[in-house]
């Protein structure tokens, strides 16, 4: 391509970047959700917009976010409600009661029969007593009713067990409380923020002379100086095992390089002795302004990103709560039909049992 085709396809890129709304420096493809610049940082620990321009200042207000995560995560438990009803039980039917009291009489009649012909015939004595309790205990018309009425009713019962359990875990705060124990260490975090900024600055004027020292010693290339039997090829040998200049040279990093033995070791740590021996320390400079704007970028970096998620928190904690309320009245709701089910199938059992029982003591 030529100059120019390149110049309009750069153009027409630069168009379609847009800035980070957490970092400015940060630019990237307009069509993508999210910064992935932000992602990388975050994720590789490494930083790649190293500014010199500062923080911009920042209207997040730790203490009302927190007042608001406070009371948005404060939210106690209710336990749902329990409705309460008054149902009518369904009536045994008439021809039910009309052939169970046919049942009971006709049973009674064959008893009395039975006792009779016991004490006209006692030599039957025994076979009439096995008689009298087989039709003593024949079933009487309504078993299977009653087994169906209570069938329905256990089934009901049941189904209100699991509706109101399920209706409890829904009801359950304990999101909201793992969620404000969660925003409570980003909190924590938030705050060890500026101590640490500062005692990190504090270490960095503290080895002010170490961190010159090794500036000092990156910016003299092996390749650009002169040292006693080590030519371009063993140079070379040293590049390729990532020595480069005379702060890599140790005698750790040198020591697994082929090639390199004793001799060499002693001659290329000497030479690194003869650089550094040749450095003055800047007592005005003291820390280079590249570090202190690493530590400053790494920081602030932190600093807006505890903000995003405490931000974030604060929102998804209101919207945690917002939804425990409504399906509080939802769930009251939800309830009623499977309290009305379980009261109306024992309101059926009892009204049934009631009626089997008056009809099974009437003569």
């Amino acid at each position: 391509p030529r100059a120019e085709s390149w110049s309009e396809a750069l153009d027409a890129a630069k168009a379609e970047l847009r800035p980070c709304t957490s970092e400015p420096l940060h630019k990237y493809y307009k069509a993508l959700p999210v910064c992935p610049w932000c992602a990388l940082e975050r994720d590789s620990g490494v930083f790649f917009f190293i500014g010199t321009g500062g923080a911009s200042a920042s209207s997040f207000d730790l203490a009302k976010i927190w007042a608001e995560i406070a009371t948005a995560t404060a939210l106690p438990y209710e336990a749902p409600p329990r409705p309460v009803f008054q149902v009518t039980g369904t009536p045994a039917p008439a021809s039910l009661l009309a052939q169970r009291r046919g049942v009971v009489i006709a049973k009674t009649a064959t008893v009395l029969a039975l006792i009779s012909a016991a004490v006209v015939l006692p030599d039957l004595l025994g076979v009439l007593v096995v008689a009298i309790v087989i039709v003593g205990v024949l079933p009487l018309p309504g078993r299977a009713e009653r087994k169906c009425r209570e069938a329905k009713r256990r089934d009901a019962e049941n189904a209100w067990i699991n509706a109101y359990r399920a209706a409890e875990d829904a009801l359950s705060v304990g999101p909201l409380q793992r969620k404000r124990q969660q925003l409570q260490g980003l909190k924590t975090a938030f705050e060890s923020v500026e101590p640490e900024r500062q005692k990190e600055l504090a270490n960095l004027a503290q080895h002010a002379r170490d961190i010159q020292l090794h500036h000092y010693l990156e910016q003299q290339l092996i390749r650009a100086h002169k040292i006693p039997d080590i030519g371009p090829q063993r140079k070379a040998t040293l590049a390729a095992w990532g020595i480069e200049t005379a702060a890599d040279v140790t005698w750790q990093a040198i020591a697994g390089v082929q090639g390199f033995g004793p001799t060499l070791q002693s001659r290329l740590v000497a030479w690194r002795v003869l650089i550094e021996s040749h450095f003055v320390f800047d007592a005005k400079r003291a820390v280079p302004q590249p570090d202190i704007d690493a530590v400053e970028y790494r920081w602030r970096r932190r600093r807006s990103d505890l903000e995003q998620q405490l931000r974030a928190g604060a929102e998804e904690s209101r919207r945690m709560n917002s939804y425990l309320r409504q399906r509080r009245l939802a769930i009251a709701r939800d309830l009623e039909a499977p309290a009305r089910a379980w009261a109306q199938a024992m309101a059926d059992v009892e009204v049934f049992d009631r009626a089997m029982k008056m009809r099974r003591s009437t003569p």
